[in-house]
């Protein structure tokens, strides 16, 4: 691998660590909006660790009765250090648990530098 040397310098600021959250669009078969807790959860990550993306994305799994399951979903990503999403880990399982509550959901997603955790 080459590194770019203008990258290379010391002022540049690298964040190797990575935390996701998936934000569901619907609540058992009834679709809604989502946009409220993905800027809530944009919001909550960017004062957790400076920032926060929003991608669009199409989740898949298989339901109760063996069915393929489509559903848009929200990533709402933030990348840290490895000292601060250690940190905030207990802030994370909280926000995935109070999503799976209130969105009454079976799960969340979260994904930490690309394992993911289904809470």
């Amino acid at each position: 691998m080459t590194i770019i040397p203008e990258l290379t310098h010391d002022e540049n600021l690298v964040l190797s660590n990575s935390v996701s959250v998936y934000v569901p669009s619907a609540i058992g078969d009834k679709p809604f909006d989502n946009s409220l807790y993905t800027e809530a959860i944009a919001g909550i990550l960017s004062k957790l660790f400076g920032g926060a993306t929003v991608h669009p994305s199409v989740g898949y799994w298989i339901d109760d009765v063996g069915k393929v399951t489509k559903e848009p979903v929200s990533i709402v990503q933030s990348f840290g250090t490895a000292e601060a999403i250690k940190k905030h880990s207990l802030a994370i399982a909280a926000l995935a648990n109070y999503l799976k509550s209130v969105l009454e959901q079976e799960a969340i997603s979260i994904e930490i530098n690309s394992e993911l955790h289904i809470v």
